[in-house]
């Protein structure tokens, strides 16, 4: 019932010549909003949320999709039990994605997404510590890149259940891949009778399907905007169609790396075992019953104080 809701709603701003149009429930973005906060860097204008001492050392949290947004990761510096008091705690929305500016297919590549995380580390990195890393899901996977492209210049890793770190590993996850999975199915389908060529329809149609597209949670977790053409772009190109590997160079990563992971569903611990043997220097915590967005939200103040003890013991 909720999903023929969901497709009359878009079918309505289609077809019936209401006043509103699909930019108007969509969130706005920093080309459109300055009092969002923000920086240029890269060709790009990012939605950045920077809290703490700047002096103390930097952590860069990276959120997963691609395609979702910063939002549901911050706890990270909104929660007591966070990091903002001890850590210069900096998210953003990627680019394409959340408050973020939109960016066409032809800048939404894997160098896009490395190059940005690069100048985010250069724009705030402001301490002889080097930066920390704290990656969910997707997240995850560009946090294994950064470092396997700069093995020495992490000084410690947390990955929240990363997605498949390689294509070999993508073949082994227990879920198809997303673009043979029913919920791209439909949503193609839905995009040849809707038209969708526009940013903003795009992204409503995916804010709608957001439950069908995430991992079933305890609570639903926050969130601003699906960037819709990411979800496109990497659903057909990058990890669709060809080979990647972020495992390459991982034996020169010695610095600690912390695997925080729930049970029971594709990117949990049962599956994460074999991707932590990719790292030389690991420690791991599972959350039991916890499921992929849980970690980071529900179950917040449970995974939290694990992630502030490994990265004050190991980068103090």
């Amino acid at each position: 019932m909720k999903s023929i809701l969901s497709f009359i709603i878009i079918i309505s701003f289609t077809f019936a010549g209401c006043e509103d149009s699909p930019a108007d429930w969509v969130p706005k973005t920093v080309d459109e909003d300055d009092s969002i906060s923000s920086v240029q860097l890269n060709g790009t204008h990012l939605h950045v949320e920077a809290h703490g001492d700047p002096a103390d050392p930097l952590v860069v949290l990276l959120h997963g999709g691609p395609g979702d947004d910063i939002e549901y990761m911050s706890k990270f510096w909104t929660d007591s039990s966070g990091l903002a008091d001890q850590f210069y705690v900096v998210g953003y929305d990627q680019r394409g994605s959340g408050l973020s500016r939109r960016h066409d297919a032809d800048q939404l590549s894997l160098d896009d997404m490395l190059s940005d995380l690069e100048a985010i580390i250069e724009e705030y990195q402001n301490n002889t510590i080097s930066p920390i890393l704290i990656g969910h899901s997707w997240g995850g996977m560009l946090a294994t890149h950064y470092v396997n492209e700069h093995p020495e210049q992490v000084s410690a890793l947390v990955l929240l259940e990363p997605g498949p770190l390689s294509d070999a590993m993508r073949e082994k996850q227990n879920t198809p891949n997303l673009t043979s999975s029913e919920m791209i199915s439909d949503w193609m389908w839905g995009r040849r009778i809707l038209s969708l060529r526009d940013h903003e329809t795009l992204d409503l149609y995916m804010m709608i399907g957001w439950e069908s597209i995430h991992r079933a949670a305890e609570q639903e977790p926050a969130f601003s905007r699906i960037g819709g053409l990411v979800v496109q772009t990497f659903s057909t190109g990058d990890f669709a169609t060809s080979d990647f590997d972020f495992t390459t160079n991982l034996e020169q990563f010695s610095a600690p790396t912390l695997f925080v992971m729930g049970e029971g569903q594709d990117l949990s611990a049962d599956f994460q075992e074999e991707q932590i043997a990719f790292f030389p220097n690991t420690q791991t915590f599972v959350e039991e019953g916890a499921g992929h967005m849980d970690i980071v939200w529900s179950r917040f103040e449970n995974t939290a104080p694990v992630i502030k003890n490994f990265l004050l013991t190991e980068t103090r």
